[in-house]
């Protein structure tokens, strides 16, 4: 399927968090770009913290102490994979791995097919579970 077509198919949409450009308006982002607003919002909104829809967002939040071990990277990957499929259904997940993990951050690979389509996309979360000063 073309990029004109996916981008058809998705539509276009105001992503959160709202920016506005030079002119004032906000920014309308179109086509794949929608998915992945979509899917860093559903991960990095902490879970219980939306009004009238408590179950939205990831639990990564109740994690930032633990271990940084292969106990919590299935934690994460499972928990990814769940909150991916409730809140996202115009994506099929295909792989969540974790790149580049630190003490202080690890960057989440995030792949995924878009549903009725063969277009495959992925992008990389930055996760981080400590600010340095």
């Amino acid at each position: 399927m073309a990029d004109e077509t996916v981008n058809r198919f998705i539509g276009k949409a105001l992503t959160f968090p709202i920016e506005i450009d030079a002119n004032g308006r906000a920014v309308i982002s179109e086509g794949v770009e929608v998915i992945k607003r979509s899917i860093e919002t559903i991960i990095g909104w902490p879970h219980g913290t939306r009004w009238f829809l408590n179950e939205f967002g990831s639990k990564l939040e109740d994690v930032l102490e633990e271990p940084n071990d292969l106990v919590l990277k299935a934690l994460v990957k499972s928990e990814l994979i769940q909150v991916i499929t409730r809140w996202e259904k115009r994506i099929i997940p295909l792989d969540i791995k974790f790149l580049d993990a630190t003490d202080t951050s690890v960057n989440i690979f995030v792949a995924y097919q878009i549903r009725n389509t063969q277009v495959e996309d992925s992008f990389v979360f930055p996760f981080y579970r400590r600010i340095q000063h």
